[in-house]
């Protein structure tokens, strides 16, 4: 946190800066409320910590499909003229026959192809409550990650007034010594 106080010190004043006539030819005002629209607008924690409510969100999408049905496809193709290979290829496909036997088919096969394509429908009927826990998990962390959101919102708030004021009271302290130094020299030339 010590990072995130730093940085909206920084980004507070270099906007009063900014913004401010003694600083440039411009006479626009930055107001508190335009301060914290900006800060708000621009704070990259606030940004990291949506970030983080979206991807628990997604978390909660995730954890919901576990329930449905999954649907894998798998496609394979092997080209071998290994003999072990061929062997067991031919017996797997049910197309070993007894011309395979010959000694020199088993020594030297020749080239065999095997096209492979597996189709599996899975649905999980118990899991232990494994589904059920995992969804109120994901919501949980969801829920987590909404009140962190907030929480890094109205600590960018609280920083950047903290850096509006102290910056006002800054400008007010160097007019006060300013104006003290103009009634010093007033009064030196009068004794």
């Amino acid at each position: 946190m010590q990072y995130s106080r730093v940085a909206g010190t920084v980004l507070a004043f270099s906007m009063l800066c900014f913004f401010s006539p003694a600083w440039g030819q411009t006479s626009l005002v930055l107001t508190l409320e335009k301060a914290r629209s900006l800060a708000l607008e621009h704070s990259p924690l606030l940004h990291a910590s949506e970030h983080a409510l979206t991807i628990a969100k997604e978390d909660i999408e995730s954890a919901n499909a576990s329930r449905l049905p999954k649907l894998d496809l798998r496609e394979s193709y092997m080209n071998t003229n290994n003999p072990t290979s061929v062997f067991g290829t031919l017996l797997n496909q049910g197309r070993f026959t007894e011309n395979d036997f010959d000694a020199d088919r088993l020594v030297s096969p020749g080239s065999l192809d095997n096209y492979r394509f597996d189709l599996s429908l899975n649905q999980s009927v118990y899991r232990g409550n494994r589904t059920t826990l995992g969804i109120k998990r994901a919501r949980l962390g969801a829920d987590v990650s909404r009140a962190r959101v907030e929480e890094t919102k109205q600590h960018v708030l609280y920083r950047v007034t903290e850096a509006y004021y102290d910056i006002l009271l800054a400008k007010a302290q160097v007019k006060t010594a300013q104006e003290a130094e103009t009634i010093k020299r007033g009064e030196g030339k009068n004794i």
